[in-house]
């Protein structure tokens, strides 16, 4: 009986730590238009906003599914963006995010931060 509680414990403990795949979807980049104009400045200034948001937006999405996987999620407001940098440079590794995935997910992590 030890024995078949001892085999079932190891197999629940290698399932549940095993690697899950969770699809993550990235819509492709948007075109712009190459036009000049005398508020190009105002429009880049937009448009790298919506950019940010955007990114926030797939690193929500990218933290949710890639963090949530091997731990309890963290509340991103419980630090700030200095406390974060080396969490996310220890755990992008760890959670094997590429270099879009990880920048998307400081892009977050930033935006939704504690401030100080």
């Amino acid at each position: 009986m030890k024995y078949i509680l001892l085999l079932s414990f190891f197999a629940i403990v290698i399932f549940g730590c095993a690697k899950k795949n969770v699809p993550v979807t990235t819509p492709a980049p948007a075109a712009t238009a190459a036009v000049p104009s005398p508020d190009a400045a105002k429009i880049d200034a937009a448009t790298s906003a919506v950019t940010s948001d955007k990114s926030a937006a797939m690193g929500h999405d990218i933290y949710t599914a890639k963090c949530g996987r091997c731990h309890g999620l963290k509340k991103v407001d419980d630090y700030t963006t200095t406390q974060w940098a080396p969490i996310m440079e220890r755990m992008a590794i760890k959670a094997r995010l590429d270099s879009t995935e990880k920048a998307n997910v400081i892009a977050y992590v930033q935006l939704a931060a504690k401030a100080r």
